[in-house]
């Protein structure tokens, strides 16, 4: 005979998630979502939630896909806590339970922020390395649909801020202002134009917005495809 556990190799990262992190205090956590005396029993949170967890880890991408995986892998089906024989539930299960059951709710946050307590405890997580990265996420939006918008550029009042950071330093440490003069030798003027550079305080430049999405930004970047993105930046822990 052959059991399950006897098939999830040692250094499976399932094992080592399991090693360290306790999933039981989802069920406290979505306690309040459930209703006791009333329905059927439901699928219990925490198989259903490691079920987002297994997707979300492995880059699977439709719930449908991620049962049919379950179904056939040993590794996730001990993570879950199934048999060989137990049945998996059906993807609208899932889906109905994320989209009604969890909606509005910060069920999900609270999730993850008791994850990561768990890992600060076990020392996995230690704050002193940490990787930046960004990468562009592709809008759904229409290329082709968008309006050409006249915009200011006015490296003038960017300038200004940094005069005043200067001068609050200069004042936290008991210093007179600085003294700033204009291209002429006289004090700048708010209304000059001329920055310290020599280029003309005040510019315009032709931008494209999308009617589909006004939020996202179009993109023209050698190697890169041409359209509207978002972009999206991640850190995480060394």
């Amino acid at each position: 005979m052959v059991t399950l556990e006897q098939l999830v190799p040692k250094a499976h990262l399932l094992r080592l998630i399991d090693r360290h992190i306790r999933f039981e205090f989802i069920r406290t956590e979505t306690e309040s979502l459930y209703c006791a005396n009333n329905g059927r029993p439901a699928i219990d949170p925490v198989v259903l939630f490691k079920m987002l967890f297994i997707g979300y880890l492995f880059g699977i991408r439709s719930e449908r896909q991620l049962m049919r995986e379950i179904e056939v892998n040993v590794a996730y089906r001990w993570f879950l806590g199934l048999r060989l024989t137990d049945p998996v539930p059906d993807a609208s299960t899932l889906s109905q339970n994320r989209r009604r059951r969890f909606a509005g709710t910060d069920i999900e946050q609270r999730i993850f922020d008791g994850i990561v307590e768990q890992a600060i405890a076990h020392k996995l997580i230690g704050g002193r390395v940490l990787y930046t990265d960004s990468t562009h996420l592709k809008a759904s939006a229409n290329k082709r649909k968008f309006e050409l918008h006249q915009v200011e550029q006015t490296p003038a009042a960017y300038l200004a801020e940094l005069d005043a950071a200067v001068d609050a330093e200069r004042a936290a440490a008991g210093q007179r202002a600085l003294r700033r003069d204009g291209p002429s030798g006289t004090d700048r003027d708010e209304d000059d134009d001329t920055d310290a550079l020599g280029r003309g305080g005040e510019s315009r430049k032709e931008i494209k917005r999308s009617t589909v999405d006004p939020d996202s930004g179009y993109m023209v970047r050698e190697g890169k495809p041409v359209g509207f993105f978002y972009l999206d930046h991640r850190t995480v822990d060394g």
